[in-house]
């Protein structure tokens, strides 16, 4: 049943993405092409809509969160799907069905945390195995950007309210041991290793030796920080003392 559940809701993010216009980036960028699972807008919400519910029926859509409703109380696509610049589409493995959907205001999925997601993510996954650094920023296009350069990048958004055990998945995820030797001294903290006693590792998720928040804007090639990036190295900073 929850295979079934899980196939269906794949279907829906698949129907999703093939809604989209493709991703065309703006100079100083536009000499890059956007990768096969970068996408830009929904061309038209409405008739995806119209088409999900015909397909699916309203109450799955409701159940997998892909729905909401405006003030009138009709009911619509979610806004983080259809304001969104750019969509990224997260795949197990490379002709699977979507597991979820990078959006502006971060992962589709309700509760999910980007950075976590990314670990199954079989494209980012095949990237930290040729540099094991994460990139993480807070735009979406500026993701799109980094893996159309071949690095694996994530968005920000909820690291800094990531709960203890996440943070300890986080911290696991970066020091487990490298092929390359670098991490095969350090060890978990006993906060983490008692935690996360039992709990299976992701497979196939190669271990990353650093993340990286860009403190500029990528995008607009500026100087200038993000407006959260205090409040995350502040979080962060203090995590690394628990």
């Amino acid at each position: 049943m929850k295979e079934e559940r899980r196939q269906r809701a794949g279907q829906i993010l698949q129907r999703i993405v093939a809604a989209c216009e493709p991703l065309l980036f703006a100079p100083p960028w536009d000499f890059l092409t956007a990768r096969d699972d970068c996408f830009g807008r929904i061309a038209d919400p409405n008739a995806l809509l119209a088409d999900l519910r015909t397909k699916f029926g309203e109450k799955f859509l409701w159940e997998i969160g892909v729905i909401a409703r405006d003030e009138n109380g009709q009911t619509r696509l979610r806004d983080e799907v259809t304001t969104s610049s750019a969509i990224i589409a997260l795949r197990a493995a490379p002709d699977d069905l979507p597991y979820d959907l990078l959006v502006a205001g971060g992962s589709l999925e309700r509760g999910a945390v980007p950075i976590l997601s990314m670990r199954r993510d079989a494209w980012t996954r095949q990237a930290l195995l040729k540099c094991r650094r994460l990139q993480v920023t807070s735009s979406i296009l500026e993701v799109c950007i980094l893996r159309a350069c071949g690095l694996a990048a994530t968005l920000a958004t909820g690291m800094d309210q990531l709960d203890l055990i996440n943070l300890c998945r986080l911290e696991k995820w970066l020091v487990q041991d490298a092929p390359d030797g670098r991490l095969d001294n350090y060890e978990l903290s006993s906060v983490a290793k008692s935690l996360l006693a039992g709990e299976r590792d992701d497979e196939g998720a190669p271990p990353i030796s650093s993340v990286l928040v860009l403190g500029w804007s990528l995008f607009e090639l500026s100087p200038k920080a993000p407006d959260k990036l205090p409040t995350l190295a502040q979080f962060l900073t203090k995590a690394r003392r628990v």
